[in-house]
């Protein structure tokens, strides 16, 4: 068999596999519109919730270096509609003014130490109480010796939570005023649930103006603009259609909300992991399938918050090796779920769908591209033929955006101007030109750099 061959071969079931792959993407958008109109339409109960619920909500907010902006973060929450809440914040030790900030702006006090953490984290120096406001505790820890120091810090956090719920959200994220009641009023309406994931969108940092978002504009930034369309793909429709096979395998780490107990039931969040917002997922449903309790992890669309991205390339390919890695080091850890009837659709749909096509669908990707460009160099392959792909790769992207652009324009309407749909369409044709290409070879490294790391005996 000739090498040619065998490429043309490779190349065969790539398209194979990517055919899979838009067909699951088509079914995971019809399966999201009836739900996610359905959410919207639910947003006018809250106000019954409001009234009738007494539920406290713990907020855990992980902060390293973050006296720029964390003050936003902090009056977006406190400026809630639900008012029954506990804000913890942990300090992981930021060599800059971020504690002194928060002593003199909400007038804080050492409180002696009285909590006995069940799970590992960082040494603890010291708690703060506030003066101003009730409920409000930080926590001042060493910086965290681990790979992921927002992990460790959820979990000093988690250590001292002393309501029945509790929700992450990080330090450069705003959530809007009626995300944190409309998530609680999705966890009630589902039975058993122990999770729930929010809605994220990307700011214009420029618009914001004590913890609110003045305007909701696409970003200039071309990368932050493109990263809206991607964020746009994967929560309007990529994290519903998951609920409809058992559950997103992934939810945010910037605005999760997640059952105390059964959070420390399973030892908290992995520290080794730059991904543990979708580790602790996973974590959940290994447990909860393992031991037959019924449960849910639902979505709620309606609870929107803004979370800043990488503005630059370098920064960009630093937060996706860090999630790839994680990802992997996630299969890793839950690989008795594959394919495993025990753990039902989870083990039998959920789990290795997402490990073929989230997990390895970038790397699949940037295979492609060097076969594109072997077959240039030793076949016939014409650019013409070359073009005829790419369009159709275009189009089908192209639909799937502009379909959770209408979605979103006649649910939430975050992206509401005229002129956005046509940034949307710019904005996809940039990705397909540039972004993904950038995108599929960092996965493809990352992949390489988390194997060299294993054989190293690293965590990842």
């Amino acid at each position: 068999m000739s090498a040619l061959s065998v490429i043309n071969g490779i190349c065969f079931v790539i398209l194979i596999y990517f055919a899979i792959l838009w067909s699951g993407s088509l079914l995971f958008l019809l399966a999201a519109f009836r739900t996610i109109i359905n959410r919207y339409h639910e947003s006018p109960f809250n106000a019954l919730m409001l009234e009738h619920t007494t539920l406290a909500i713990t907020i855990i907010i992980p902060a390293y270096n973050e006296a720029h902006r964390i003050e936003n973060t902090i009056t977006a929450i406190l400026n809630s509609d639900y008012k029954k809440i506990h804000l913890i914040i942990v300090n992981d030790g930021s060599t800059d003014s971020t504690l002194q900030l928060l002593i003199d702006k909400y007038q804080l006090i050492k409180v002696p130490s009285a909590f006995k953490g069940k799970i590992p984290t960082g040494k603890v120096k010291a708690y703060y109480e506030s003066r101003s406001r009730a409920y409000f505790t930080v926590v001042d820890k060493e910086h965290s010796p681990y790979a992921n120091a927002g992990a460790d810090s959820v979990n000093a956090g988690l250590n001292i939570c002393r309501t029945p719920l509790y929700i992450t959200i990080d330090s450069d994220t705003l959530v809007e005023p009626e995300a944190i009641s409309r998530m609680l009023f999705t966890y009630l309406i589902n039975p058993h649930c122990v999770a729930v994931g929010g809605s994220i969108y990307i700011p214009d940092t420029r618009k914001i103006v004590n913890g609110k978002m003045t305007d909701t504009n696409i970003p200039p930034n071309l990368l932050l603009g493109v990263q809206v369309a991607e964020y746009l793909r994967s929560f309007l429709y990529g994290h519903e259609g998951w609920t409809s096979v058992g559950g997103a395998l992934c939810h945010p780490g910037a605005f999760t909300l997640i059952e105390t107990q059964v959070a420390r039931d399973i030892g908290g969040y992995d520290p080794y992991n730059f991904s543990y917002d979708a580790e602790i997922i996973l974590k959940l449903h290994h447990y909860m399938r393992k031991n037959h309790f019924p449960y849910s992890i639902v979505y709620a669309s309606n609870a929107i918050s803004w979370s800043e991205q990488p503005k630059t390339l370098k920064g960009f390919w630093r937060q996706r090796s860090y999630w790839q890695r994680g990802l992997l080091r996630c299969m890793a850890l839950h690989k008795t779920m594959i394919l495993n009837p025990y753990y039902r659709k989870t083990g039998l749909l959920a789990w290795p769908y997402y490990i073929l096509f989230e997990i390895f669908g970038p790397v699949v990707e940037g295979i492609s591209y060097i076969m594109v460009v072997i077959l240039l160099f030793i076949s016939s392959l014409s650019w013409h033929s070359i073009a005829w792909l790419w369009l159709l790769a275009w189009s089908y992207m192209l639909f799937i955006t502009l379909s959770c652009m209408v979605l979103s324009i006649i649910t939430y309407n975050k992206y509401y101007r005229k002129l956005d749909i046509l940034k949307i369409f710019a904005l996809t044709t940039i990705e397909m030109g540039f972004y993904r290409q950038y995108r599929a070879f960092c996965a493809l490294f990352s992949t390489g750099h988390y194997l060299i790391n294993r054989l190293r005996g690293k965590p990842l």
